[in-house]
């Protein structure tokens, strides 16, 4: 499967098109506006979402493996099950936001 640029992931935000199951990892994402995306099972390792708008982005079950979500706004998002393993999280805001079952461990 060929993977999706960032231009391309953006044009399915603004068409409120799913990307859940896609494969992002690597993914350049930086100072962009997510905002109520579907990325539910989405793989998404070493992708770059900092600075980004998150805004009640559902990221149930995705796979964010080493991801940097450095300053990302994550405001009232889910990570319900999203394996978050290594992944950067400074100054990110959390508020609101649901993380049932997700896996953590070496996040910063």
């Amino acid at each position: 499967m060929t993977q999706l640029t960032a231009q391309t992931v953006l044009s399915y935000l603004q068409e409120n098109r799913s990307l859940n199951q896609i494969e992002l990892s690597t993914i350049n994402l930086e100072g962009n506006v997510l905002d109520k995306g579907d990325f539910s099972e989405a793989y998404l390792r070493r992708a770059n979402l900092s600075k980004t708008s998150c805004k009640e982005v559902n990221f149930s079950g995705a796979t964010l493996i080493l991801a940097s979500l450095d300053e990302a706004d994550l405001q009232g998002s889910q990570l319900l099950n999203a394996m978050l393993t290594q992944a950067t999280l400074t100054k990110a805001n959390l508020a609101a936001v649901s993380a049932k079952g997700a896996k953590v461990s070496g996040a910063a």
